[in-house]
């Protein structure tokens, strides 16, 4: 009976995670004409599609280049200022494939704390070859309205809906003022690679959960 409970709260606190993890990555596919929805179900087959997000959250898009046409990736405030919310290590790969998790910070999903790190990019470098892909992870903030294309901005470019009270990042003009708080920015860097610490200690759950029937079985004998 210990067994079967151990087993089947597992099996709940499984579910429960993919849950939340389930919009964190989107992948498109650039043109000239427009971006395309692949994944999510969310999003497929639509043009431009609107990415919903949680603020204070990180998130994957994974894009491949359709028509061998030049594209990069940014986001926008209502301003039109790029914002810097893109982490550096974007991964560009020029034969195709791609699409796996970076393992940046999506263990904070369902945490809404995250803040860009001080040494966050603005835009992603241009993919001109066909059937490349190019992988990135930014931090969903309260100032991002729009997705597109630096190259194309009249047609590749998509609306950003955000919820909740993560943190926010700041446009361009701010620039300055992001400069200031880099040690906190900096803070939550290190706070986003103790995510994955934190996931062990929801596995440290799963162990407080079994020692606790232990003993109520204990008792009950």
């Amino acid at each position: 009976m210990t067994g079967g409970t151990l087993v089947g709260m597992t099996a709940v606190g499984a579910a429960q995670q993919n849950e939340h993890r389930m919009d964190e990555s989107f992948q498109l596919g650039g043109r000239v004409q427009g971006w395309q929805g692949r994944a999510p179900n969310s999003i497929k087959g639509q043009k431009n599609p609107t990415l919903k997000l949680q603020t204070g959250q990180v998130y994957q898009v994974t894009w491949t280049n359709m028509d061998g046409q030049p594209h990069d990736f940014a986001l926008q405030d209502s301003n039109g200022n790029n914002l810097k919310v893109i982490y550096p290590n974007v991964r560009t790969n020029e034969n195709g494939g791609g699409g796996d998790h970076m393992g940046n910070g999506g263990g904070n999903m369902g945490g809404g704390s995250t803040k860009p790190p001080k040494n966050a990019i603005s835009k992603t470098k241009t993919v001109q070859k066909k059937g490349a892909t190019q992988t990135l992870q930014f931090v969903a903030t309260s100032e991002i309205k729009k997705y597109y294309c630096t190259v194309h901005p009249t047609t590749m470019v998509g609306k950003v809906q955000t919820s909740g009270k993560g943190g926010s990042g700041g446009s361009g003009d701010h620039s300055g003022h992001n400069g200031d708080h880099s040690g906190g920015s900096g803070h939550n860097g290190d706070h986003m690679g103790g995510s994955g610490d934190h996931g062990g200690h929801d596995g440290g759950n799963g162990d407080h959960m079994g020692g606790s029937n232990t003993d109520h079985d204990g008792n009950g004998n």
